[in-house]
């Protein structure tokens, strides 16, 4: 399980979210990978949870929601009217910064426990922090189902924070393949040793025939490419 409020710290960059989002889906990430990484850093949340939060929420940026209203992480939205109580941002900075906000509250990030209330994004944010669900989520694998107070958590599906944890090990899994370094010769070839063997290699071909012709000739080259054999 990946814990929310501990900010990333492992191989995958912002580069390599674009790439991956790039070969899974054919087309390129709409959205500022740059911004997702800064402002969870600065809301004290693993960016890359975030990040695949917002894939599961829009459908991978796909969802009316996310087109009519920059809305990545279903804030406001309730299952019988979705897109009605959603809220509606006029930026992609504003959205995954209300985002982030939310997620530390819900994952009790200290620096929101006493944040007033003009400095959150959504004020439902701030309410929902009052009304006691600070700290109530730990890991990006919680997100989903109920409370022990029967209160819904981040959303009503209970696998929805399976399906989060699930993406964020595949990106982590696609950056490890494609940093892995290629193997490295402990002594790799020169260029003038690639070309004395090939020497070598031509002296033995043509040593038979000149003994038949030159024996003298046929022992000189013997012995050359014995020399060079040894010494090369």
């Amino acid at each position: 399980m990946v814990q929310i409020a501990i900010p990333y710290q492992g191989i995958v960059s912002g580069q390599t979210v674009i790439d991956w989002f790039k070969e899974k889906k054919g087309e390129s990430l709409p959205v500022p990978i740059d911004e997702f990484i800064a402002i969870s850093e600065e809301c004290g949340v693993n960016w890359l949870g975030l990040f695949c939060m917002a894939l599961v929420e829009t459908g991978y940026f796909k969802s009316h929601i996310f087109a009519s209203k920059k809305n990545m992480f279903g804030l406001g939205a309730v299952d019988s009217d979705p897109l009605g109580g959603a809220a509606s941002f006029q930026t992609y900075s504003s959205a995954i910064l209300a985002g982030a906000q939310h997620l530390a509250v819900y994952a009790g990030v200290s620096s929101f426990k006493k944040k007033p209330h003009y400095d959150f994004v959504l004020q439902r944010t701030a309410k929902l922090r009052d009304w006691g669900y600070f700290g109530i989520l730990k890991d990006f694998n919680d997100l989903g189902g109920v409370d022990s107070r029967g209160r819904v958590k981040w959303a009503s599906n209970p696998e929805h924070g399976k399906i989060v944890e699930r993406l964020y090990f595949e990106i982590e899994a696609y950056a490890e393949e494609v940093t892995e370094a290629p193997p490295v010769l402990e002594n790799p070839p020169s260029k003038d040793s690639e070309l004395m063997e090939n020497v070598i290699k031509l002296l033995r071909t043509i040593q038979p025939v000149l003994a038949k012709i030159h024996p003298w000739l046929g022992w000189f080259i013997l012995i050359l490419y014995s020399v060079l054999d040894i010494f090369f």
